[in-house]
């Protein structure tokens, strides 16, 4: 009895199996698909520098373009400070070296209170006689209280152009001043334009980004459905969780570099960092052409290195004629005027007028030393400026060169951007279908991110490569 209980057991549920393949249309039934355990990576904040900074007036409360950047730097960078003080300086060194070609104007009062402690004639008559006449008069002639008065006017005649020389070369080092001045400006300008580029690029990136970890989360999303519904695999689901991971982590990466983008900027403009700047939406102004010997010739007329290495060769010119003057005779001419009195207003007056000669025939070699020094001098510059000359070439036919290089690099990111995009939505179809398989997915969704970040670095690079080549030819 219990072999035919068992028996009919077995027909039993043999009999149900084969109603319920029956019913399932003749398809075996699948198991319920089990999830992989996973960790779940939260979505970081973005990062931010909290400061109730207040914000200067020169800033204003929206988006900055280059050219504001450029001048908000320019009127807060302290670089700029030192560069000016060195002009006042020159333009002091001038107006001294001029004093010596004008006339010079001395005054002088005076008050003196002279009196007679002892006097000889005293002393021989035993000092009995100090009321007579003679011994008064004597003291009298030793003791004086009164006031002195003065005014003298000098003027150089000729010293063989020692003194114009020395005018010159002053003037010629503040024209170099103020060439360098100019120099540090656009110097500036072009490293604030960079800077500003480099964080616009980072904010778009950032953007990249933010928008790659929701296209991520979308095919773990697709993966875990297909898993349910009972087409997928764990494994594809255990990519698109790690590729969700690498995502946030590469956001976290683009906040970060944004951040620090912003600040150095900050830093450069001469604002406090903490100020929250945002860059705006535009873009490098492009040239008109770019004609490498016409662009070279530009630079060489408008590049403020080239006025102030020339104003330095010219100084140094100056120099070594001084130099050879150094020690050649000097004529100058005074005229006096002085008076003296027991009243500041002079009784006595008396008029002065003369001549006077320097001469130092023999110095002991310090006019050589001085003269070979100058030429030296007028050697090291023409060498610095012919250096200069090159320098300034090379950076104009660079610049060209990289400006070509970078509008290839764009035109060529926007072909790759939309190949990849086109490629991630045939990917996606495939898998959704279930004629693709889900790494095909991510690899597709891995080359888009490329290309997109391809883009960004490329249209960052024409915008600085624009801003290079226009401070190579020395554009305002």
């Amino acid at each position: 009895m219990r072999r035919g209980a068992t028996l009919l057991a077995s027909i039993a549920l043999s009999f149900v199996t084969v109603l319920s393949w029956a019913q399932s249309g003749g398809k075996t039934p699948r198991t319920p698909p089990i999830e992989p355990p996973m960790r779940q990576t939260p979505l970081p904040t973005p990062l931010t520098i909290e400061s109730s900074v207040p914000v200067p007036a020169d800033v204003p409360n929206r988006p900055l373009t280059a050219a504001e950047a450029v001048q908000i730097a320019l009127h807060n960078q302290p670089s700029l400070a030192i560069a000016r003080a060195a002009v006042a300086a020159a333009h002091g060194a001038v107006l001294q070296a001029r004093s010596g070609l004008l006339p010079s104007l001395a005054l002088s009062a005076s008050y003196t209170n002279t009196q007679t402690i002892a006097h000889p004639a005293a002393q021989s008559t035993g000092g009995t006689s100090s009321g007579s006449g003679s011994s008064g008069a004597a003291n009298a002639l030793l003791s004086f209280s009164g006031f002195n008065t003065g005014a003298s006017v000098k003027q150089l005649l000729f010293d063989f152009n020692h003194t114009r020389d020395t005018v010159r070369q002053e003037e010629a080092l503040e024209r170099s001043a103020n060439a360098a001045y100019s120099t540090a400006d656009a110097d500036l300008a072009l490293q604030v334009k960079q800077l500003f580029y480099a964080y616009d690029e980072a904010k778009h990136l950032v953007t990249l980004n933010e928008t790659n970890v929701s296209d991520q989360q979308s095919h773990l999303d697709l993966a875990q459905a297909r898993l349910r519904s009972g087409l997928g695999e764990p494994s594809d689901v255990l990519l698109a969780r790690t590729a969700l991971d690498a995502a946030i982590q590469a956001l976290t990466t683009a906040r970060n570099a944004n951040l620090i983008a912003r600040l150095t900027l900050a830093a450069a403009m001469g604002v406090d960092p903490r100020l929250p700047l945002v860059p705006a939406d535009a873009h490098e102004s492009a040239p008109v052409s770019v004609n490498i010997d016409q662009s070279v010739a530009e630079a060489l007329t408008h590049r403020p290195e080239m006025a102030q290495f020339t104003a330095d060769v010219q100084a140094a010119a100056a120099g070594l004629d001084s130099a050879r003057t150094s020690a050649a005779p000097s004529l100058s001419a005074s005229l006096g005027l002085s008076g003296r009195g027991s009243a500041f207003t002079p009784q006595d007056q008396f008029f002065s007028a003369g001549l006077s000669l320097q001469w130092t025939p023999f110095d002991s070699g310090l006019t050589t030393g001085r003269i070979k020094s100058a030429q030296a001098g007028v050697q090291s510059s023409q060498a610095a400026l012919i250096g200069e000359r090159q320098q300034i070439v090379s950076d104009v036919a660079s610049a060209a060169v990289n400006l070509q290089a970078a509008m290839q690099h764009a035109q060529t990111a926007a072909s790759e951007v939309a190949n990849a995009q086109e490629s991630v939505r045939i990917a996606e179809g495939r898998y959704r279908s279930g004629v693709g398989i889900f790494l095909d997915l991510l690899d597709a969704q891995s080359a888009y991110v490329t290309a997109q970040t391809d883009q960004i670095n490329a249209d960052a690079a024409v915008d600085e490569a624009r801003a290079a080549l226009a401070h190579a030819v020395g554009a305002p």
